[in-house]
């Protein structure tokens, strides 16, 4: 209502019977006469029922969310469900559904065909994961990969076969990691080839006395392409890094106490990209190069090598180190584009370690005597040798 001045004007109440918002006179709404003694001033009732109503209906909301929040993060929800509800709630690796069911295990509740699905579910997925298009000339891998967070009861390889086009290759290079097995596929000729992977996946879950073998049957089709490899990942390199990296390189050597083993530390900044290093040495005043090992982080981190068991140690001797940038080590890690930049460290005395590597850190460290655009080179060579034996790197 607007008064005589121009200044709107709040109504006076409300209208008896409809509850309508109005001054004294007829009531536009339901047409009732309304006059100053009976109209109503306090908010009708509805009104009122209805922000108590929100206001009840928020506390009960909030309370249930509350307790919902709480039952799901402790667990305690599943301890209602029976035996033949709960492992269809059961999702891949460990959870609360799991651990609930482990209990009851422990408690004699579980059938012996319940706890099978209850293994197979927590170490399932079981995949085959590889390259479908690798460039010729290139070796790459075939790795069998499982739940993470479902550990096996050994750091042994799990009993499996490898075949490339239904032949077996007993003698290729395997990599055991925790949660996955990786075969060396060789280099193949071009055209598409088969590779399957079979066997059973030995697991020994806390809890569950029985041991397990999951069987498993994987196979995937991978293509051999006459592309140049640097058409699959892109090297970069940029002229100012020829000053900067040179400044802000480091490495440092060192000997563990058994003098059986160089460890090598490598920090490069300025150079904010995942790297794909081919990390090597040699004794000064040799020609071979000893490839130690890869670097595979972003430029900002100190990386650490190591060299081979095997490689022997005089406690005089004088090192080269190389750092090589590799294409084909940048596939292998799924990379569009590498930093094709090489480093070379002449004459690196080893320091004497005497407790742990870490204390590579803060030793003394140098600068690389040579730092070279590698864009060219990268094109031109593949340093990164396919793995023989079996690498275990296991925690």
């Amino acid at each position: 209502m607007v008064a005589m001045d121009g200044v709107v004007e709040s109504p006076l109440g409300y209208c008896p019977k409809c509850e309508y918002r109005m001054n004294p006179g007829r009531c536009p709404e339901c047409g009732t006469v309304v006059g100053l003694a009976n109209i109503q001033t306090r908010p009708p009732r509805a009104h009122r029922r209805r922000i108590r109503n929100w206001v009840l209906a928020s506390i009960v909301a909030l309370t249930f969310f509350g307790t919902s929040r709480w039952l799901w993060s402790s667990g305690t929800w599943t301890r209602a469900l029976p035996n033949g509800a709960l492992p269809r709630l059961q999702t891949p690796g460990p959870n609360q559904v799991f651990d609930e069911l482990l209990r009851r295990n422990a408690a004699g509740s579980l059938t012996p065909q319940e706890l099978d699905r209850v293994v197979l579910t927590a170490v399932s997925p079981i995949e085959l994961d590889c390259m479908t298009l690798i460039p010729a000339g290139i070796w790459g891998e075939a790795t069998i990969q499982w739940n993470e967070g479902i550990r096996l009861g050994t750091h042994d390889p799990i009993p499996a076969s490898f075949e490339v086009d239904s032949t077996t290759m007993s003698d290729v290079g395997m990599i055991i990691r925790p949660f996955s097995q990786s075969y060396v596929i060789p280099a193949q000729s071009i055209g598409k080839h088969r590779i399957r992977v079979y066997g059973t996946l030995p697991v020994a879950i806390p809890g569950i006395n029985t041991p397990y073998a999951v069987p498993f049957d994987l196979a995937r089709d991978v293509v051999v392409t006459d592309q140049p490899l640097v058409d699959f990942v892109k090297p970069v390199f940029y002229p100012s890094w020829l000053h900067t990296l040179k400044g802000t390189a480091k490495a440092s050597l060192g000997i563990n106490a058994r003098r059986d083993q160089i460890q090598v530390h490598i920090g490069i900044k300025n150079l904010d990209m995942r790297t794909s290093f081919v990390l090597k040495a040699r004794p000064s005043g040799t020609v071979d190069w000893i490839t130690l090992g890869t670097l595979c982080k972003h430029g900002t981190d100190w990386m650490h090598g190591y060299s081979h068991p095997w490689y022997p140690i005089p406690v005089d001797q004088e090192f080269d180190l190389r750092l090589e940038a590799d294409a084909s080590l940048a596939l292998k890690l799924g990379m569009t584009e590498f930093p094709a930049v090489d480093f070379e460290w002449q004459h690196l005395r080893p320091i004497q370690l005497s407790h742990n590597y870490m204390s590579l850190e803060f030793a003394q460290t140098v600068s690389p005597d040579s730092v070279i655009d590698a864009s060219e080179l990268c094109a031109a060579r593949s340093t990164l040798p396919a793995p023989t034996g079996i690498h275990n790197e296991n925690w």
